[in-house]
């Protein structure tokens, strides 16, 4: 009978969350000077999880295109302090100021997004007032955020209800809903706010006001994420210039403990004097005095089912959603509307299926962004590359197709959706 596999930790789930654990859990070890013995397991073929970055080789050059996310917020220090540590930080990728400009889908046509909003509050008096993105009676219900006091009880609420109740209906429709919910492919009316934006909680209650928050911000220079460390200051989003996938490579190439591919956990249990007992798919039985657990929710649920009832009762209930991205590479000379000046931006969003000029847009397509003008550095600027969010599952009719990914995310609470990548080449 074959001898179990004794670990000090095993480590299930060889995304971002297991990758960044190993490397922290590694790093502490040595500094201690112990000799921590530690696996990490993922049950795909591949390292990442929902990271994924493709160089795509193709007659009009080479595209860096990304499956999965494509850079991380600044607002949560964590993403750049680990690309640092790793030695990426000559490697970060910011966004190209000259192109800063979002556009919402307003009544059908693309409306510049005020100058000097910062996340959702408007920093910058005349560029909001002449602004025809929202209503008058609607900057006039958002100044009312200067007048309504604070919520102080310490409790949650979604974005949606705090933005309602601090800047209205329709800040919530045309600014905060089409600029935030897409950073977690999420629905403000069910998206925790501090779970997910804590800063506005902490700007409300220590200024009373979001918008007297922003502004002081904003004359601390704290717009971005402060970069510490003598490093110069961050844009609100960032990148690496070869995708997101260098931090998947930089941790794997320094990483010194067991990594194994295609090994799926089909049980934990708790064994003798406190050690944990997993069993593999292919029946094989590991031994551990700690277990992370760096898997979605829905898998940890199932995990801990008979472990702890209790934890696996509420891991059910966190839901999930079903994304997908379609890259695509356009000539330049075939984008007559975005190579006008007044046009040069970045991404235009489409506000929720509440708003009924665009009820029908929303089920095809979140939003689009130009890979190529958010991130100067990485461009071919003969090309344009772009990347649009959809639903899973949406067809999007006749196109010519390179290559096509598939990965597990989540949809609702306790099933296994998808994620699907697509890209392609339209030379007009």
């Amino acid at each position: 009978m074959m001898q179990p596999s004794t670990f000090n930790v095993v480590i299930v789930g060889g995304g971002i969350a297991g990758l960044s654990a190993a490397w922290y859990l590694q790093r502490e070890a040595q500094a201690a000077g112990s000799g921590l013995r530690y696996v990490l397991l993922e049950e795909s073929n591949r390292w990442g999880g929902h990271i994924l970055t493709e160089q795509v080789d193709t007659p009009a050059g080479r595209f860096i295109v990304e499956g999965g996310p494509d850079s991380f917020i600044t607002q949560k220090p964590w993403g750049v302090q680990l690309a640092r540590e790793l030695g990426l930080g000559d490697r970060l990728l910011g966004t190209n100021d000259a192109m800063r400009k979002v556009f919402v889908l307003n009544r059908g046509k693309p409306t510049a997004m005020p100058d000097g909003v910062l996340l959702i509050v408007p920093t910058r008096l005349m560029p909001f007032v002449l602004s025809p993105l929202i209503s008058p009676l609607g900057k006039l219900r958002m100044g009312l955020d200067l007048l309504i006091p604070p919520k102080r009880d310490g409790g949650d609420e979604t974005l949606a209800e705090f933005v309602r109740r601090r800047l209205g209906a329709e800040a919530l429709d045309k600014i905060a809903e089409p600029l935030l919910s897409g950073i977690y492919n999420s629905e403000a009316e069910r998206q925790s706010l501090l779970a997910t934006f804590p800063r506005f909680r902490d700007l409300e209650v220590k200024y009373g006001s979001l918008t007297r928050g922003m502004l002081a911000s904003r004359r601390k220079g704290t717009k971005s994420a402060p970069s510490g460390n003598g490093h110069k200051p961050l844009s609100a989003f960032m990148s690496l210039r070869g995708g997101t996938g260098e931090l998947v490579d930089a941790l794997l190439a320094r990483l010194t403990g067991e990594l194994r591919l295609n090994t799926r956990i089909e049980r934990l249990a708790r064994g003798s004097e406190g050690s944990y007992t997993l069993v593999t798919a292919a029946g094989e039985t590991l031994r551990a005095d700690a277990v992370i657990l760096a898997v979605p929710a829905f898998a940890a649920q199932a995990l801990t089912r008979d472990l702890a009832p209790d934890v696996a009762s509420q891991l059910g209930g966190i839901r999930y959603v079903s994304t997908g991205t379609i890259s695509l590479a356009f000539r330049w000379r075939v984008l007559a509307w975005w190579r006008r000046p007044a046009n040069a931006g970045r991404s235009m969003r489409l506000p929720g299926a509440r708003s009924s000029s665009t009820t029908v847009r929303r089920r095809v397509l979140h939003c689009c962004v130009s890979s190529s003008a958010a991130r100067a550095a990485r461009s071919r600027w003969s090309w344009m590359t772009t990347r649009y969010w959809r639903p899973c599952g949406i067809n999007f009719g006749s196109l010519w197709v390179s290559r096509q990914h598939r990965c597990s995310t989540a949809s609702t609470a306790g099933s296994a959706p998808t994620r699907s990548t697509t890209w392609g080449i339209w030379s007009g």
